[in-house]
């Protein structure tokens, strides 16, 4: 630091280069360690929907929230999708229909990781709340593989880069990404097919049954059958949904809060507290009320929340 109290610009730059090396060095281990998680053996499979296989795997350790999976192939080439996977918030517009809105903030590490910060639609609105997420990106090539991982995480590095991470927005609540990746390999033989595998697993944070979240995390698995349609787009083949799962994420949800929140059994109860309270008020108009009268669990009542 120079006399004036400046700081040195030799001395910020070499601190700016550790940092990045700092974050990349973070950057490959997280791949490293999805590669691994790919490759387990401990994945559950669930379903085959619109040509994605999907998995689940739950971390252990007290977790609610599962690991997801999805397998899938898209008709393009690796180039083609190399370009995609870095298109930034674009490549959400095209793969997740709950995405609402984003910004990409800057390069962490030029050429390398980024910065950005995206908005989604909460299923159940507007009994759950938006979620949004601050993240870094990291795709290494020669891996095949795109990476994901939470920026608040790295938040006083990012901040002495000179980047700004996005602030909380508020009514929204900004969760987690935990881990986040995209799988691309080519299919043997061919140069113009990539089998697709995306691994995730989000902490959406805030109030959320954790049914609800799981639920939604299995639909995002299906961010594979979404890619292949856009690159079927892109090179005029038909586009149509085979196996088309009912209705959608945001439908499923809506119905199964309101099958949680419309309780038969509650429902009379409710009916038989408001009957005894009508008598109640029609004996206390006709005369004095008794000296003693027996109470019931039912008066006071209970609301079970989801």
């Amino acid at each position: 630091m120079s006399e004036e109290g400046h700081v040195d610009p030799v001395h910020n730059k070499k601190t700016k280069r550790k940092i990045r090396d700092k974050l990349l060095a973070e950057a490959e281990t997280r791949l490293q360690a999805l590669i691994e998680l790919e490759a387990s053996d401990q994945w559950t499979f669930k379903s085959k929907t619109k040509g994605v296989e999907i998995y689940t795997m739950n971390p252990g350790k007290g977790q609610s929230l599962d690991f997801v999976k999805g397998i899938g192939y898209a008709n393009c080439t690796l180039e083609e999708f190399h370009v995609f996977l870095n298109s930034g918030i674009n490549l959400l517009k095209q793969v997740d229909k709950m995405f609402s809105h984003g910004h990409d903030l800057g390069e962490v590490v030029p050429g390398k990781i980024v910065l950005a910060h995206a908005q989604f639609k909460a299923p159940g609105r507007p009994l759950i709340s938006d979620r949004d997420f601050c993240y870094l990106s990291y795709d290494k090539p020669e891996a095949h593989c795109g990476i994901s991982f939470d920026a608040d995480f790295y938040a006083d590095e990012i901040d002495k880069l000179g980047l700004k991470r996005m602030p909380p927005v508020p009514g929204v609540v900004r969760g987690s990404t935990l881990a986040c990746a995209y799988f691309y390999r080519p299919v043997p033989g061919r140069t113009d097919q990539l089998k697709l595998t995306y691994v995730c697993l989000v902490d959406v944070k805030g109030w959320i049954p954790s049914w609800v979240a799981n639920l939604t995390a299995g639909q995002q698995a299906l961010n594979v059958h979404s890619i292949a349609k856009y690159f079927n787009r892109v090179h005029g083949r038909q586009t149509g949904d085979d196996d088309e799962v009912d209705g959608t994420e945001e439908q499923v949800v809506q119905d199964k809060l309101a099958d949680v929140s419309i309780d038969p059994e509650k429902e009379k109860k409710k009916k038989h507290k408001k009957k005894k309270k009508s008598k109640k008020s029609k004996k206390q108009s006709e005369g004095p009320a008794p000296a003693h009268e027996e109470s019931s669990d039912d008066e006071a009542g209970s609301q079970d929340s989801i």
